[in-house]
């Protein structure tokens, strides 16, 4: 039951953030792009580390289809958390 309480209160915290920056900067989606290939390394170092594997272990085609899908999955996650985080840890967009 408390799982599911904090699981609202972060929807509910990421939906206010959304909802209170209302215009889109470029400068923010610049940001938020070139955070992305940070957030693929760190994915794939991060299976890396909890795998403990490393890139010669790569055999086949499905190896590469997963590490290629943990590649986007954590630049499409970062992009997603600076886009979001931008509005309540900085600036106003409108100045």
């Amino acid at each position: 039951m408390d799982n599911d309480r904090r699981c609202y209160r972060f929807y509910a915290f990421v939906f206010v953030a959304l909802i209170r920056d209302r215009a889109v900067s470029m400068r923010k989606f610049l940001l938020a792009q070139v955070s992305m290939p940070f957030g693929a390394a760190g994915a794939v170092l991060l299976i890396y580390t909890m795998t403990d594997s490393q890139l010669r272990n790569i055999g086949g085609p499905i190896d590469l289809i997963v590490l290629l899908g943990v590649t986007l999955i954590g630049a499409i996650g970062t992009a997603i958390f600076v886009n979001t985080a931008q509005p309540i840890f900085g600036r106003s967009a409108r100045t």
